[in-house]
Order: C-alpha cells, then sequence, then structure tokens
C-alpha cells in the first residue's frame, strides 16, 4: 500500500459519502453553508 494512494481512497470515499448527504438534503436539512463549503473546498 502506497501512503498516496490509501489516502486517496479514503478521500474519495470520503468525497462520495458527502455527495450522497448533499444529494438526499430535502429528507435532512442538510443544506447548510457546510456542505456549501465541503462542495467549494473539493471543487
Amino acid at each position: 500500500y502506497d501512503i498516496v494512494d490509501e489516502f486517496l481512497r479514503k478521500f474519495s470515499s470520503c468525497v462520495t459519502q458527502t455527495m450522497h448527504l448533499i444529494t438526499n438534503d430535502d429528507k435532512h436539512t442538510l443544506r447548510s453553508p457546510l456542505s456549501m463549503k465541503l462542495i467549494e473546498a473539493i471543487v
């Protein structure tokens, strides 16, 4: 295992979970500045 590879693996999984939360926003009231900041930080 390369450390960078491991980091990218965890990071992408985290991004996926975040995107999942954001797309389900209408169900959970998670459409907050935090979600938006996360998207901006990723993009």
